[in-house]
């Protein structure tokens, strides 16, 4: 664990991090696991719908060396949280298998029922190994139960889901804007997890666009013409 802060406090800023993740811890209690690394994990049990930023995490720089793990966890956040700015990054090659691991990714930037918090100009760059791809599931963005929150201006690249959303996200297309899932074998991905209310995170297209999100853009994989995945990463880095 690089930073945890955990239940009700008044106030935190977690700003200016350079975290390293190059440690996993194995469990012999139980059925033997492995216990994968995060960088920031903010876990808050109260919601406050006064719209002050009191809870920050800004401007933080992590990079995993592992094969499963997670950059920034947002647990139970509210209006009051703001997580902006940071630059998570996968750096292991590794296609070493994750059975095993209590969680089996890796994810950037992770919003866990979380209610009208502020997520912007957050980047996740994935793998330069193509073979990664196929080989280590990764969501450059995990939304799960977060419905309302703002999402501006972030980026996730080379990885194997761009945007990823589970449950009931429900929001509006204003809310969700200028982000850019590039390079990513799913860009954007969404499940309503059997939520009551199916496809909640739908309300934020235009039913007019053709399935393309206003100002939000992307470039998938699957639309590189006659190239291969390995020559277009090849092409793309010169």
């Amino acid at each position: 664990m690089g930073i945890e802060l955990f239940g009700n406090h008044d106030f935190s800023i977690v700003n200016n991090n350079d975290i390293s993740l190059s440690t996993q811890v194995l469990s012999q209690v139980g059925p033997v696991s492995i216990t994968p690394p995060v960088g920031v994990k903010h876990w808050r049990g109260l919601y406050i719908a006064q719209p002050l930023i009191k809870y920050g995490i800004n401007n933080n720089t992590i990079n995993i060396k592992t094969i499963t793990g997670v950059g920034i966890l947002n647990s139970l956040g509210d209006v009051q949280n703001q997580t902006k700015g940071n630059t998570i990054s996968f750096s292991s090659n590794s296609i070493a298998s994750s059975q095993g691991h209590k969680l089996r990714t890796l994810i950037g930037v992770w919003a866990d029922k979380c209610i009208e918090s502020d997520f912007d100009d957050n980047n996740t760059h994935g793998f330069n190994n193509p073979t990664l791809y196929d080989a280590r599931n990764s969501y450059g963005m995990y939304m799960d139960n977060s419905p309302w929150c703002r999402w501006s201006c972030n980026k996730a690249d080379y990885i194997r889901y761009g945007f990823y959303v589970w449950g009931n996200n429900e929001t509006k297309k204003e809310k969700v804007t200028y982000n850019r899932m590039d390079f990513n074998e799913f860009p954007w991905y969404f499940l309503d997890g059997a939520a009551a209310q199916a496809g909640t995170f739908g309300t934020i297209g235009d039913p007019n666009a053709g399935g393309l999100e206003p100002a939000n853009e992307y470039f998938n994989v699957a639309g590189i013409g006659n190239l291969n995945l390995t020559e277009f990463v090849q092409s793309i880095s010169k």
